[in-house]
């Protein structure tokens, strides 16, 4: 299992635990949507973009959409995958990025899913331009 680690790319272990799976022992959805946003969440870490170091900017992230596929039917309780995600590109309003979730030996994709984030004010609680400071560090 090679996993990629580096600002493009990121990409963790997971084992399903019973607690993220239904009664059939498959994943639901919102607990894969869940794993998807830690993988995204430790990225930014690594990267220096903390929730912390994001709200000091006066902001923070907000999903504005998701779309997908998905086949967690072959997954069940216990199972290791590979959780991994990208940022695909930017604009002065918006930032997308990509998620997956596949078997261990990456062979099989088992979620690919897009996403849209906008960036909000906390005090006003508007969109606004996504902060410099921030594009910078997603570039350097």
């Amino acid at each position: 299992m090679e996993l990629k680690q580096s600002a493009q790319e990121y990409e963790i272990p997971h084992q399903l635990a019973y607690y993220e799976c239904n009664e059939l022992g498959h994943p639901t959805l919102s607990m894969v949507m869940s794993m998807l946003m830690v993988v995204a969440d430790k990225q930014s870490d690594q990267l220096g973009l903390s929730q912390e170091n994001i709200q000091a900017t006066g902001g923070t992230w907000v999903i504005v959409s998701f779309e997908g596929t998905l086949d967690l039917q072959s997954l069940k309780i216990g199972d290791t995958v590979i959780l991994g995600t990208r940022a695909t590109g930017y604009n002065r309003f918006f930032a997308t990025r990509e998620f997956w979730l596949r078997d261990k030996d990456g062979q099989k994709e088992y979620a690919h899913v897009q996403s849209l984030l906008a960036f909000m004010n906390l005090t006003s609680r508007k969109m606004e331009p996504i902060p410099e400071k921030i594009i910078r560090w997603i570039i350097e």
